[in-house]
């Protein structure tokens, strides 16, 4: 487990490098006994989960970085993948502790994309444009949103996600808080400035407005089955 000394310190751990990991920031102070427990329990798990990175920071020390993510008290962790929070769990709990960073360890090794169909958009040889026309044409219905179905991290995601379980559609998704490139790039590309953006057959059908827009005429279910 590295240890944050400075601004510097944990701006280096916020770095690309960082991408595909799960990143955990365990906020500590060295006067208390349960962040002593759960610093041997990290030292403990930390070589049988290599692509999780633990950084502990002194939370009193650090008090901008404290105050950037909320912390009141210690011990309390924030769980990321790049830069975007996932969750954030506070107190001595090692059995909550080690099954969030399974659970988010899992989410992290398929963040980027939303199946395995999508999965060969992501070599690096290809022109950003050429990977995001491989994501839109993953699935015959392809939504592009924050989170992901099961955790949607905006309201208009989670309300999109809403609309396409009630019709019963498979659809695939991207989660454009993992991913600048495409979640800045795919605004350009396809001339739509916010999300989730909904796609069929390879056509943008658009945000949640036209989404419940489409809803209220009675007309969504036959545009995601692409009879109308």
């Amino acid at each position: 487990m590295e240890v944050i000394k400075s601004k510097e310190d944990f701006e280096k751990a916020s770095t690309n490098s960082l991408k595909g990991f799960l990143v955990v920031h365990f906020f500590a102070a060295s006067w208390s006994p349960e962040c002593t427990q759960m610093e041997d329990v990290i030292k403990e798990i930390a070589a049988d989960h290599p692509k999780t990175k633990f950084f502990r920071i002194e939370a009193e020390e650090l008090e901008a970085i404290s105050q950037q993510y909320g912390i009141t008290a210690v011990p309390e962790f924030v769980f990321l993948l790049g830069k975007a929070t996932q969750e954030k769990m506070r107190g001595a709990d090692p059995s909550s502790f080690m099954h969030k960073v399974r659970e988010l360890e899992k989410k992290a090794e398929t963040a980027c994309l939303g199946d395995e169909a999508t999965k060969s958009a992501s070599s690096s040889a290809e022109s950003l444009d050429t990977r995001l026309r491989k994501l839109i044409d993953s699935k015959k219905v392809m939504i592009f949103m924050k989170g992901d179905p099961n955790q949607p991290r905006c309201g208009f995601s989670r309300k999109a996600i809403e609309m396409l379980k009630k019709h019963s559609v498979e659809f695939g998704y991207f989660d454009i808080l993992t991913d600048n490139d495409v979640r800045e790039g795919l605004k350009k590309y396809s001339n739509w400035p916010s999300y989730p953006q909904l796609y069929v057959k390879g056509d943008l059908v658009g945000g949640v407005d036209i989404m419940a827009q489409l809803e209220e005429e009675g007309s969504l279910k036959g545009v995601l089955e692409g009879s109308a």
